[in-house]
């Protein structure tokens, strides 16, 4: 691993035709790209284009399935023929209301417990690592870690283009960085992102606005939002 402060990127706008550090959020946001390279991140590239490389890195729970998509629609027909019995049902809701009623002050009784388990939890927080689920994005191309950013040019839905955010600053092993990390391999991106703290992001195109998307920032000026790095 080393730090880089110099660094070419190859990624253009297809609005305004400007090279710069641009991210994509193709195919419904199932993926982003890197803003050097415009590769897909890894961890949801993996996913969908190499699924034993994901399997080697990732756990994949917190993935949906996207199969689920098409069983939900599938069962729309069932759950439309499950209304006769709902409605036959309704008698003997109504007669769990008192039930219910009676349970309430079991329920208010553990709601005590429930407020002292809150705060174990929260002081557990600190002693947790980070999960791999929470970290940045990483290319596994150009060995950087990467944020999607703040929007350049308002396209509609998921054909948006994004300013790329980097890392500016970094601490590792008690040293600081003005620069970014750039990993050797995978697996030390792996092993030391959670040994690495990024003290400062930053926005290299400056928060820049394009003029010529699908949705103009003239006539459409509440789709640009400053970019919260931006320098003045």
């Amino acid at each position: 691993m080393k730090n880089i402060v110099s660094f070419d990127n190859d990624v253009q706008c297809y609005s305004c035709k400007l090279n710069g550090f641009f991210c994509y959020t193709p195919q419904g946001a199932d993926y982003y790209t890197c803003p050097l390279c415009r590769n897909y991140d890894f961890k949801n590239g993996s996913y969908i284009f190499d699924k034993d490389l994901y399997d080697k890195y990732f756990d994949n729970k917190d993935l949906y399935d996207k199969n689920s998509i098409n069983d939900n629609e599938n069962n729309t027909c069932d759950d439309e023929n499950t209304i006769v019995d709902d409605e036959n049902n309704t008698e003997d809701d109504e007669n769990t209301i008192v039930d219910d009623e009676n349970t309430t002050e079991d329920d208010e009784n553990t709601t005590e417990d429930d407020e002292n388990n809150t705060e174990d939890d929260e002081n557990n927080t600190e002693d947790e690592e980070i999960s791999i689920n929470d970290i940045p994005n990483f290319c596994d191309s150009c060995k950087i870690i990467f944020k999607v950013g703040c929007i350049h040019a308002c396209n509609g839905c998921t054909d948006d283009c994004f300013n790329g955010h980097l890392v500016g600053k970094w601490k590792y092993k008690g040293e600081e960085y003005i620069g970014m990390p750039q990993f050797d391999t995978i697996d030390e991106w792996l092993n030391e992102i959670n040994n690495i703290d990024i003290i400062e992001w930053i926005c290299p195109n400056n928060g820049l606005h394009c003029t010529k998307g699908s949705y103009p920032k003239a006539t459409y000026p509440e789709e640009y939002t400053i970019c919260e790095l931006k320098k003045n």
